[in-house]
């Protein structure tokens, strides 16, 4: 016992200089690189315990049989792989895609029964397949994303139910969306309870037990789409001070300080844009949420979820992974540029490959440059900036006729879909890659390069070479 008090004594100390140190430099940037360091380590823990210090990271589970829902995936293991790609660990991703291809057909056998798993299930495949760069709206023949929200409204749960938020969030907000958000914040703040948290009812007495868990999982998926001075966003933070402790821990409804809930908190505080390591709030003692986190660290790695003499958790250092996850993005957005580089080409020049002449009218075709190539350049994007939202811009900004509607592209350069045949129309690629999703559903990110193509059929154009 005294030697494991003797060791989180010199975590705190090595942790307190290491913080110390970010104050000489840009403090977003070095803690970035401090979190990733600790999560680099959680995850070699959590890979270690799981399948041998020495194995590949595929080695990990895609899936596993639930008994409570019968559909649900091992988001523990996905997590923590979805981690390891976001964190640059080495490990053979593209086998435990397949993995992950394999247990979610053999789950999901109809693609139906996708609609009622759980939000927060799906997101957490959601996130580690865009993580892999996979486009979560065409998985397996499965669109995560409306299973998570549009189609999904019988699943309601505040333990799962943000998740809903945080998934359009995260994924683009459609027009289809704008009702179900407002729908759903309108649920969840029906069922907050008097003392401003959420939680459940117990099943014998019928009164309301406030979850401090839950109330902070509410706040995380709330805070992108309600006001911070919202009076029951206020109620609620205030809920979650009553189960902060001296030592800057929270305590969950069940046990003392919580590792686990601490990392909720940290998540919720993240997502409301609010700074950890600044805001005077979550500082106690000289130290943050994240070194409060650490301080649960086993000497083994691990975290505990709570007592000094318990064990390390995979649930726990899956909880942490989770929280540092969104606190990195939280760290790298603060420090990231508003806008950034892309590679943008529009072509069309299938129109003039053999076999296809004489399907376009001769007026239009006159008017396309006779290699085909409409755009190629390097192009300033915006955060958050759609390919629908990017290829409109810089038409315009190129004065070259583009013609949309609801996301859709409709003819660029006057050459419009179905001019050579039932078939035809645009497509576009990113970083080589066919996306079946629609522009308005994809953000843009640095250094992508997204190619628009004219296709005459199916399969015809592909990753910048036409066939």
């Amino acid at each position: 016992m005294k030697i494991k008090r003797i060791f989180s004594a010199v975590i705190s100390v090595i942790i307190f200089f290491s913080f110390a140190a970010c104050k000489t430099k840009s403090d977003s940037a070095q803690r970035a690189e401090y979190l990733k360091t600790q999560a680099v380590k959680l995850i070699e823990w959590y890979k270690t315990e799981k399948v041998g210090k020495d194995a590949d990271i595929s080695n990990l589970d895609a899936a596993v049989d639930d008994t409570w829902s019968g559909y649900i995936l091992s988001t523990s293991d996905i997590t923590v792989v979805g981690a390891a790609c976001y964190y640059g660990v080495e490990g053979d991703y593209d086998a435990y895609y397949k993995k992950l291809e394999t247990a979610f057909n053999e789950i999901y056998v109809d693609k139906e029964t996708v609609k009622v798993a759980s939000p927060a299930t799906l997101y957490t495949l959601m996130r580690t397949l865009s993580i892999m760069r996979k486009n979560p709206h065409d998985f397996c023949g499965a669109d995560l994303v409306s299973a998570a929200t549009t189609e999904n409204m019988s699943y309601k749960s505040v333990y799962s139910t943000p998740y809903i938020l945080t998934v359009i969030d995260e994924f683009g907000l459609r027009e289809s969306e704008k009702e179900l958000t407002a729908d759903t914040v309108e649920w969840l703040f029906s069922e907050q309870h008097s003392d401003g948290g959420w939680g459940y009812e117990d099943y014998e007495s019928g009164k309301e037990v406030t979850d401090p868990d839950a109330t902070a999982m509410v706040l995380a998926g709330l805070s992108p789409f309600v006001e911070s001075d919202n009076e029951n966003i206020v109620r609620a933070w205030n809920c979650l001070k009553n189960y902060k402790t001296e030592s800057g821990a929270y305590r969950s409804s069940y046990s003392d300080a919580s590792s686990d809930t601490t990392v909720e908190v940290l998540t919720a505080v993240v997502a409301a844009g609010i700074n950890p390591f600044e805001d005077d709030g979550f500082i106690t003692d000289g130290k943050n949420l994240m070194e409060i986190i650490l301080s649960f660290a086993n000497e083994d790695g691990g975290l505990r979820a709570g007592l000094d003499d318990a064990p390390s958790s995979d649930y726990s250092v899956q909880n942490a992974l989770d929280a540092f996850y969104h606190t990195s993005v939280y760290l790298n957005d603060s420090e990231e540029k508003n806008t950034f580089d892309v590679y943008l080409s529009v072509s069309c020049s299938i129109v003039f490959a053999d076999g296809n002449d004489g399907l376009l009218d001769k007026s239009v075709k006159e008017i396309l440059p006779q290699d085909g190539g409409i755009f190629s350049a390097t192009v300033s994007a915006k955060k958050k900036q759609t390919v629908y939202e990017l290829i409109i811009s810089v038409m315009r900004d190129n004065k070259i006729h583009c013609e949309s509607s609801r996301g859709y592209i409709k003819g660029i350069n006057n050459l419009y879909e179905k001019a050579c045949g039932e078939e035809s129309g645009w497509v576009f690629f990113i970083n080589g890659e066919f996306s079946s999703a629609g522009a308005n559903m994809i953000y843009v990110k640095e250094n992508d390069k997204i190619e628009w193509f004219y296709s005459v059929k199916r399969g015809d154009v592909g990753g910048g070479n036409t066939l």
